[in-house]
């Protein structure tokens, strides 16, 4: 009898044994769900939250060239989609712009250009450049870019000199970056 009741209560044991790690084991959150179960997904998820109504479509008041600083603000663009462009939104504000076209003769710097239009030059400001260099043929007085690449750049400080003649063409203007 002795046997045969150590031999169940091993049995027992072993029974135990092997089964208790199973019973501690968190059920499955949806028992038909096999391996698809989120176990980190609360069972009641609240019903989805409506987007908020954004103005102007959710538009970037900080560099959205047309609601720049606020809606509906659109900034005058020159030569938008150019290695020129100019007048583009930053931080809110529209960007200073190119001056138009001026020919030899009255100004010999940037400086003076845009202070003659009662604005001030920007360096760098437009485009990274401070100046544009046109070629002037005698039937068009002021081709801009446009319709074709400038003759050449200025960068750096807006009282650098004009370089009104140039080698290859004998009539040059300036379009100047200027701001308020």
């Amino acid at each position: 009898m002795r046997s045969t009741l150590s031999q169940t209560l091993s049995l027992l044991a072993v029974g135990i044994l092997t089964t208790a790690p199973s019973a501690c084991r968190t059920p499955m959150p949806c028992p038909n769900c096999g391996d698809q179960a989120d176990e980190g997904a609360p069972a009641d998820l609240p019903p989805e939250v409506p987007v908020p109504d954004l103005p102007c479509g959710g538009a970037d008041f900080m560099n959205d060239s047309y609601n720049c600083g606020s809606c509906g603000n659109e900034c005058p663009l020159h030569y938008e989609g150019t290695a020129w462009e100019a007048g583009t939104c930053f931080e809110g504000e529209c960007g200073p712009l190119w001056a138009i076209c001026v020919g030899s003769g009255v100004f010999s710097t940037c400086g003076e250009i845009c202070a003659g239009g009662g604005e001030a030059c920007v360096a760098n400001g437009c485009s990274g450049l401070t100046a544009l260099l046109l070629y002037t043929p005698d039937f068009n007085p002021c081709q801009t870019p446009e319709h074709f690449e400038p003759i050449g750049v200025m960068t750096g400080s807006c009282d650098e000199q004009i370089p009104w003649e140039s080698d290859d063409f004998s009539s040059t203007n300036v379009q100047c970056c200027c701001g308020p």
